[in-house]
């Protein structure tokens, strides 16, 4: 039998074979070869309807409802669209799980238009035939091969050849298409730690090269006393629950993958069973049992790891590169001015990041989140044609996704804003005070003058603190906005160098995740196996159960969905 799955190939080697393959594209009789080696249809041009409304469901991490000013940004991309966009905004935290309950339920008059799917999600929403395939809308789009006033391409090479390889995967009946497309590159977490810890046990980030030195680092912390009870890791989670699953604790893991993986003979076996899992998990046993990890990490959200880093109850934090690294530093500095003297890109508000022990090699860099189409929502070409594309127009559709709305979230005029210091509420016993909803309770106690010439972000809806940027990071961006300058036309690296050298750290160190598979056996099944993994993960680590009794449970749990995986797999 033919198998019913698409492997997909690396970031890295999409960029190779992009260059070796635009030019070996031929022409067909029906076909115009474009500027970027693709080819168009003559057939296949269609009228596009513009839509009235869109509705659309994306994560709420930035600029979030509530939070910030959202009336204004959903007016600016109401203004830029020339048509309503309607918003449902789960929190960030509770996203995945908001977009599967619904496609879940069954009811297709409460399924978005348009939303946004992790690469997981991508892969099995397609298999399951739930997304609209607009392949041969990109084939035949004018903004595939936009180019700036001196020619150049608005996509990258890599870009341009990972839509053809990475993101096209089989549907329902095992036809390949274009279900989704990437917003930004899929980016990947490096390893933070507070250089202040670093001093106080005489290291610095380029000592630590190796597992030994990394384990040395945290044990010295530890014996100093510098974290909370002793604790000096803290992560969400000692597994993700979305690829690649363990990015958040890279020296823990190692080269160990727990997914399905290809062996050296060509066949697919179960990672998260192979030796190399079994010693990543006895060194977070080990961890755990010696008090190094944060003891809440089990149950952490992302938010929770955070707050702790920035709090200065754990020293070590392995977060997403780039921007990050200046907010933390900020978020850092507004809680404690003593770290506001550090000021240097490598050291700003006292984060360093490391670059991969050797253990690790590199860093991983995970499939991008991708903008999708349900298959049942009306009018799916002109919600393609005009709610995904313009995404990537270089022009004022783009502006709003990047930076939000001008005057409101950034502007290009001096000005003088008073920002508002801030911090946390205490009662007797010095616990801090949470409200209904179990947010912490803060007061302001005191202001400041924050003071910008030019292109800034300004201050967010509460004055505490400066925005960094809307849902697409302009670092992380897979094509150039004017091009690579902000639309004050300053280029972006040179007025965010925190976040750029620490982007650029990443990418020089960086590997593709392993490929994502998707079949219909893989989507009917991986979430219950997935589940099951973070368990067992959870039971060796905690020492409820030793890795034989938790790997029983597993196999007797889910070993036949784990056989019928591999056989899906493996068939010829």
């Amino acid at each position: 039998m033919k198998k019913t799955f698409k492997r997909v190939v690396s970031l890295s080697l999409a960029l190779s074979m992009a260059l070796s393959m635009a030019a070996c594209k031929k022409e067909d009789k029906n076909e115009t070869t474009t500027k970027t080696g693709g080819t168009k249809s003559e057939a296949a041009k269609k009228t596009y309807e513009k839509p009235s409304v869109v509705n659309v469901t994306w994560d709420g991490t930035i600029l979030k409802e509530g939070d910030e000013d959202t009336d204004a940004l959903y007016k600016a991309y109401n203004e830029a669209y020339g048509f309503e966009v309607k918003w449902t905004r789960p929190d960030h935290s509770g996203y995945s799980d908001a977009i599967n309950q619904v496609f879940s339920a069954g009811d297709t008059s409460k399924y978005p238009d348009a939303f946004l799917l992790s690469a997981e999600n991508y892969v099995s929403f397609a298999a399951r035939g739930l997304l609209y395939n607009f392949k041969e809308d990109w084939d035949n789009s004018d903004i595939r091969d936009s180019v700036d006033s001196k020619g150049n391409p608005r996509f990258t090479a890599s870009f341009l050849e990972s839509v053809s390889s990475l993101y096209t995967v089989e549907g329902k009946s095992g036809e390949l298409g274009l279900y989704g497309l990437p917003t930004t590159r899929g980016n990947g977490c490096v390893t933070y730690v507070r250089e202040s810890w670093l001093e106080k046990i005489g290291k610095k980030a380029e000592d630590i090269k190796t597992y030994q030195d990394y384990m040395d680092m945290l044990t010295a912390m530890q014996k100093a006393n510098l974290g909370d009870g002793g604790a000096v890791v803290t992560a969400a989670g000692y597994i993700s629950k979305e690829a690649p699953y363990t990015n958040y604790l890279p020296e823990f893991y190692q080269d160990a993958y727990p997914d399905f993986i290809q062996g050296a003979d060509g066949k697919y076996v179960d990672g998260f069973q192979l030796d190399n899992m079994k010693e990543a998990l006895k060194r977070l046993a080990t961890a755990k049992q010696s008090g190094l990890l944060d003891p809440d990490m089990s149950t952490n959200g992302t938010s929770q790891a955070r707050n702790k880093f920035i709090e200065n109850k754990c020293g070590v934090f392995t977060y997403w590169a780039g921007t990050w690294k200046r907010t933390l530093g900020q978020n850092i500095i507004n809680k404690d001015k003593t770290w506001a003297s550090k000021t240097e890109a490598a050291n700003f508000g006292d984060v360093v990041a490391l670059k991969p022990i050797a253990e690790v090699g590199k860093y991983i860099e995970r499939m991008a989140p991708v903008v999708v189409i349900s298959k049942t929502a009306k009018n799916p070409e002109g919600i393609y044609k005009y709610f995904v594309e313009p995404i990537y127009d270089g022009d004022k559709v783009m502006s709003v996704w990047m930076y939000g709305a001008k005057g409101v979230h950034w502007s290009d005029e001096g000005e003088t804003e008073i920002q508002n210091l801030t911090a946390k509420v205490t009662d007797a016993d010095g616990k801090v005070k949470k409200d209904e909803n179990g947010k912490e309770i803060t007061e302001i106690t005191g202001t400041k003058e924050v003071k910008s010439t030019g292109f800034h972000f300004k201050l967010n809806k509460s004055k505490t603190a400066v925005l960094a940027k809307n849902n697409i990071d302009p670092l992380l961006a897979v094509c150039e906005y004017l091009p690579n300058k902000n639309p004050a036309g300053e280029v972006v690296n040179a007025s965010n160098p925190v976040a750029y050298e620490c982007q650029m750290m990443f990418n020089d160190n960086c590997k593709p995740a392993p490929a994502l598979l998707s079949n219909p056996t893989l989507a009917q099944n991986l979430n219950d196996i997935n589940n099951k993994r973070r368990e067992v993960v959870a039971a060796v680590v905690d020492g409820t159960m030793t890795y034989d009794e938790a790997m029983k449970d597993y196999k007797d749990s889910v070993g036949d969905k784990i056989d019928a995986c591999l056989k899906s797999l493996n068939e010829d």
